[in-house]
Order: structure tokens, then sequence, then C-alpha cells
């Protein structure tokens, strides 16, 4: 166990490192924190209170100071799922997606049998691939999706 010294000293640093860059986050949420509470809700009151900080001292090591400019410059940059997030909501067409899949085929049968089921799956609940099924053979469609359920293997 030779070097554990070093290690829990190496923990000690990157911990105050860390500590060192968070306090940059909480010193400036809580400048914005007291505009917010200043303002009331008014943002334009909100945007000239933290003009006013902007050139003060907020932050004070003393070995060093800071002003709110300062530690708004050196604080951590949150990512969208930090701040709050992003939604995505993606629609995907069944219809064309089977069609892709399938190579979009020129057989009659299939597009016709296509055509029907999503006729019947807009008025009904049910799933697209039932009256696709029902319209048919599903061993009819195999040489149509062959080449999407193909592998391709690589020997390393």
């Amino acid at each position: 166990m030779q070097g554990k010294g070093l290690i829990k000293l190496l923990v000690i640093v990157v911990s105050l490192a860390c500590l060192y860059s968070l306090s940059f986050t909480w010193v400036t949420r809580k400048v914005e924190q007291d505009a917010e509470n200043f303002a009331k809700g008014d943002l334009a009151k909100e945007k000239s209170y933290l003009d006013s900080m902007a050139g003060e001292v907020v932050y004070n090591l003393g070995f060093a100071k800071y002003t709110y400019r300062e530690a708004k410059a050196n604080e951590l940059a949150l990512g969208l799922d930090l701040k709050g997030g992003m939604n995505v909501t993606m629609e995907i067409s069944l219809d064309e997606l089977i069609r892709n899949l399938a190579n979009n085929p020129k057989d009659e049968k299939f597009n016709k049998a296509l055509e029907q089921a999503v006729a019947k799956s807009k008025t009904s609940q049910k799933r697209l691939s039932l009256y696709l099924w029902k319209n048919i053979n599903p061993l009819e469609l195999l040489p149509h999706f062959r080449h999407s359920f193909r592998q391709k293997t690589t020997l390393l």
C-alpha cells in the first residue's frame, strides 16, 4: 500500500479545486436569487439590479476579491440537462418506415395492402401492422424485407 498518502493528498487537492470552481457558481446564483427577490417578477428591475452589481465585490476569499462580473465569468457552465432540459418529440410515419425497410417495392399487391392498412389504421386504435398482415400473407412480404434483416459480420 505504498503511495497511500500520495493518493489521499491528490484526492484532497482535486476536491479543493472542485469546490473552488463550484464556489463561483454558488456565489453568482446567490446574487441572481437576490435580484429575483428584489425585482419580484419585474425583469427590467432584475436586469438593472444585476447591472448595478456587476462592479461590486461579491466574493472575498481573503487573498482574492471577485466582482459579480468576474464570478459570473468563472462560474461553471450548465448544459441543457441541468438548466431545465429540452424535450424532443419525434413522430415516425409507420407506413414510410415499412416502405423504406422493404426497399420501396414496386409490387402492386404490397403497396395496395399497405395503403388499405394505413386507411384502416387512421380510423381505428389498432396498429397499422395488424391491418397489413390481414391484407397480405406475411410470407409474401419476406422477399421485400430480406435485405433489412441480413446481418453483416466482421472478423477482428
